[in-house]
């Protein structure tokens, strides 16, 4: 009888899972509550909508969420990887000027500074449980939704 490989729902682009299916998949316990806390967290921020996409290779199915006046289209992306889960902050120049970057955590200033740049905006990404811990990176969240809620000059307060 042949054995049949079986596809992680996170990356079976023709069947969209629910948000519960997305935290199951995620090996690792300690990563997935850390993802869990991140959703949770970031759901507090007033005018959060989610939704899960579909945004192929290597993102797969990714929830994303976003608030209405983001120029970045998303405040974040939690990226459910089984292996390895991530956060993904877009941040556009304006944006990253007005952060007091020597505040920043090491590896939330490191993850900033060597992102990509695409079209103008900059494509931080850190995995959970890795060195940035998911606490400096919603540190980060917040500071995005302050800048684009109320503006830059009460972000080196914050």
């Amino acid at each position: 009888m042949p054995t049949t490989q079986t596809r992680s729902r996170w990356d079976d682009k023709f069947h969209e899972p629910t948000p519960g299916i997305l935290f199951a998949g995620v090996v690792d316990r300690s990563l997935a509550d850390d993802l869990t806390h991140a959703r949770q967290q970031i759901h507090a921020l007033h005018g959060i909508k989610e939704s899960v996409q579909w945004l192929g290779t290597p993102w797969k199915w990714t929830f994303v969420l976003s608030c209405e006046l983001d120029p970045t289209r998303a405040l974040a992306y939690l990226i459910p990887e089984p292996a390895r889960p991530q956060v993904c902050i877009p941040l556009t120049a304006a944006m990253i000027r007005s952060l007091p970057m020597r505040r920043l955590k090491k590896s939330v200033r490191e993850g900033i500074m060597y992102s990509k740049v695409v079209a103008g905006t900059y494509w931080p990404t850190w995995e959970l449980g890795a060195r940035a811990s998911a606490e400096d990176v919603l540190d980060l969240v917040s500071r995005k939704y302050k800048h684009i809620h109320v503006g830059h000059e009460t972000l080196a307060a914050v």
